[in-house]
């Protein structure tokens, strides 16, 4: 019979599962609203079944008819998962760090259906999911309030996040990982929060790939967007003096963030601060000069991310109340390219929200040198979150909208997508022996491999618009 394992890492010795998997391990602990500090212990912590979730509403955004409101997860929430084939420290194995998405208002690392096991497939690798503070507790931004203590509380979530990275490095080769071979993956909020950590000077040196879907840097947003939205959101809490917030229930707090995101635009209510003191309102200049991150990058998109809230008869009678929410001072700029040059919902809000951010991003990436390939997920329907479901080979769910006789085609292409990935965490490249002539846009080939029924090759110049703003969350009250 197998016995569980110990293994000595930086904060104490945890006990894991037989197969290498350990689950829930504690990787910082935090006050509310403060920042993530280290956790230590000196007895082997049993870690055989996952952690707790962050604190969050059962659903996300507007409240949906016949769903009842349940608040779930837990203050102590900063734990992550390993799963690993092997613990040998020789065994140099790359690692891939899985940051999962929600708004920054929902998701966990729990997800059985996302595990490491799951996701390699038999190809050696570490696996590591993450969990961090999500919604208020994540993101409201409370310096200019409560002083130096909560400085970075609008920017909790990316500095959790931040912590797992330093802790996973440290602790890499314990597990038979390799600390100088790490990939960051993630999707929506998940990627925004990886595209943030990309603009500082340290993280060249805890990761040397990364993966995004649906997000780069553009959850980034100013200290007068986060403090208006930081107000709106006071305003739905029965006592609005500053330091209740450090002792009210928590069950207070959420109901009052439902409250507050109970409309279709909610999605852009929570990211990253440019306080000042993580993340800098020059990190654009300060990446042109050469402090931003170096490595290699795969990023990728879906066709139609934005297909079920441009077809809504609410929106399409009247945009401009959710084109404020999710785009602030931009919003009559979105409004103009549609009316003035015709440009259909789907691919205005889709291109505005996620698809140019990526191109964006690839062409910032590329210009300091630094490979990068680029996909776009084409099958049908292409909504939001689908291109990763294939990458997890989740295709047959009922998220993909995969018809029963098209589950065959689906699944030969969730396996391609995977295989990529898992090419690209242990090479570098996620098409080695160019099968479909897919470089990086820096090598010459200015072009992205669609993801579709069939594999395709497309130029990657004019795929989005390109002329699309580069922040979407812009101060709300801002008129242009």
């Amino acid at each position: 019979m197998k016995r569980d394992v110990t293994v000595q890492t930086t904060s104490g010795p945890i006990i894991g599962l037989p197969g290498y998997q350990f689950l829930g391990v504690p990787y910082g602990t935090a006050k509310r609203f403060q920042t993530v500090q280290p956790v230590f212990w000196a007895q082997p912590k049993t870690c055989v079944k996952y952690g707790n979730m962050a604190m969050q509403p059962n659903f996300l955004g507007k409240r949906k008819p016949g769903i009842d409101l349940r608040l779930v997860g837990s203050e102590d929430c900063l734990n992550l998962n390993i799963w690993t084939p092997s613990l040998k420290r020789e065994a140099k194995l790359p690692v891939v760090i899985y940051i999962h998405g929600g708004a920054f208002q929902i998701g966990s690392n729990s997800n059985p259906e996302r595990s490491g096991d799951r996701f390699a497939a038999g190809t050696p690798m570490v696996f590591v999911s993450v969990n961090y503070r999500l919604g208020v507790l994540g993101g409201l931004y409370l310096g200019d309030l409560l002083g130096e203590a909560y400085q970075d509380s609008g920017s909790n979530s990316a500095l959790d996040v931040l912590a797992a990275i330093r802790w996973v490095k440290a602790n890499a080769e314990a597990f038979g990982g390799d600390a100088e071979n790490i990939t960051l993956m993630g999707v929506s909020a998940g990627a925004k929060c990886i595209g943030a950590l990309m603009t500082l000077e340290e993280s060249s040196n805890l990761f040397s790939k990364v993966i995004l879907e649906s997000g780069a840097t553009q959850a980034l947003r100013s200290t007068t967007a986060a403090i208006e939205l930081r107000d709106r959101y006071i305003s739905y809490l029965e006592e609005q003096e500053p330091q209740a917030l450090l002792h009210m229930p928590v069950e207070k707090l959420l109901r009052a963030q439902v409250e507050f995101c109970n409309r279709d635009g909610s999605t852009a209510f929570f990211g990253l601060v440019l306080d000042g003191t993580t993340f800098q309102e020059d990190w654009r200049e300060r990446w042109e000069s050469g402090i931003s991150w170096k490595g290699r990058a795969l990023l990728g998109s879906n066709l139609h991310e934005m297909h079920g809230l441009a077809e809504q008869p609410e929106f399409l009678k009247d945009p401009i109340p959710v084109l404020r929410d999710l785009f602030g001072g931009n919003a009559c700029t979105l409004l103009q390219a549609h009316q003035r040059d015709g440009v259909d919902w789907t691919k205005l809000l889709s291109d505005a929200m996620y698809r140019s951010a990526i191109d964006q991003l690839a062409q910032r990436l590329s210009q300091s040198g630094n490979p990068v390939w680029v996909y776009s997920f084409d099958y049908p329907p292409a909504h939001h979150g689908m291109g990763f479901h294939f990458i997890m080979q989740q295709e047959s769910t009922s998220f993909c909208c995969v018809p029963e006789s098209e589950q065959p085609a689906a699944k030969k292409t969730a396996e391609l997508m995977n295989q990529c990935m898992c090419e690209f965490i242990c090479c570098g490249n996620p098409d080695p022996e160019q099968v479909w002539g897919w470089q990086p846009i820096s090598a010459g080939s200015k072009s992205k491999l669609s993801f579709g029924p069939q594999i395709t090759l497309r130029p990657f110049h004019g795929d989005s618009l390109e002329r699309m703003p580069e922040y979407t969350y812009c101060e709300l009250n801002t008129q242009n």
